[in-house]
């Protein structure tokens, strides 16, 4: 979300990851803590969990273009992990199994 407009944007357009952040992984740089920083993916709408995803977890392409973009976004500030948080969806998409 854009902090200055509070709008949604897509964080990976034309295959490059736009900068999410751009104060506090400055910051962790500078200041190197040791610490690793995993981006969250969620189902959050910013008001509501969107709970209609089954459709994009019972897709093959549309989960092959989600790791494609994970994949980029991860590359683009070396990020060594993500952490995933999809809530409120109904049974039938819970059954669906991720290929790596």
């Amino acid at each position: 979300m854009d902090d200055q407009t509070n709008k949604f944007f897509d964080v990976v357009q034309n295959n490059h990851a736009r900068s999410v952040d751009d104060r506090v992984m400055p910051f962790l740089k500078a200041e190197d803590p040791g610490m690793e920083v995993f981006p969250m993916v969620n189902n959050f709408n910013g008001t509501d969990w969107v709970g209609d995803i089954t459709g994009f977890l019972n897709n093959p392409d549309a989960r092959a273009e989600f790791r494609k973009e994970v994949g980029i976004f991860l590359s683009s500030d070396h990020f060594r992990g993500l952490m995933v948080d999809f809530e409120s969806f109904p049974n039938s998409g819970q059954k669906v199994m991720l290929p790596c």
